[in-house]
């Protein structure tokens, strides 16, 4: 599939996911369920796919809510409002985990064994939020619904993302720096002594 398409199809499985947890929840998934979607990146009949699909799961089409792009001052506080963020496994949240987890939302992921499945543990670690990071489907789920029916374990969540986004590894561009300074100088080092190419790593 192509990227744009993989992108509505992933999109497609995290309305139905939210649909699911929130019944396990016991939530009506009439007030839970929104999908994100770049209007630029999907066609009028994939949508209407999505929506058909939510429909079928019980979640009526006006609450499937499609977000267009947005600047920057926009896109982050809106996705701020949401309560959870359930990333797909088969292909993570990148750029947008990084401003979903600035806006102190948290993401509950399950990472798989491609790079492309493993990005947002990676952030939800650098973020220090290492407890939304599941190890199976079963743990994803029951995670999703305890947040969900636990008001106040999401306000803990969102307390500390905020409160140590400042500090937290993930967005101390300084020190992302100084470290990415350190691993070209060791690969420059390694050429010049005419070591082959290998794995290496450099102390934090």
């Amino acid at each position: 599939l192509g990227t744009a398409r993989h992108a509505v199809f992933a999109r497609a499985a995290a309305a139905a996911a939210v649909t699911h947890v929130a019944a396990a929840a016991g939530v009506h998934p009439a007030t839970a369920a929104s999908c994100c979607c770049s209007g630029a990146s999907a066609s009028v009949a994939e949508l209407r796919q999505c929506r058909r699909e939510a429909a079928k799961l019980g979640v009526p089409s006006e609450r499937i809510i499609f977000s267009n792009v947005a600047e920057k001052d926009v896109h982050i506080p809106r996705s701020g409002l949401a309560d959870v963020f359930l990333d797909t496994p088969t292909c993570n949240a990148h750029t947008t985990g990084c401003d979903v987890l600035w806006s102190g939302c948290p993401i509950v992921t399950l990472p798989l064994q491609s790079m492309a499945s493993r990005v947002a543990a990676s952030l939800c670690h650098a973020a220090g939020c290492p407890e939304t990071v599941v190890r199976t489907t079963a743990e994803y789920e029951e995670l999703a619904v305890a947040l969900g029916r636990n008001p106040a374990q999401r306000a803990r969540l969102r307390k500390k993302l905020q409160g140590q986004r400042l500090t937290c590894e993930l967005f101390d561009t300084e020190k992302w720096v100084a470290d990415f300074e350190r691993v070209l100088w060791a690969l420059w080092e390694r050429h010049a002594q005419g070591l082959a190419p290998d794995n290496f790593g450099v102390d934090a």
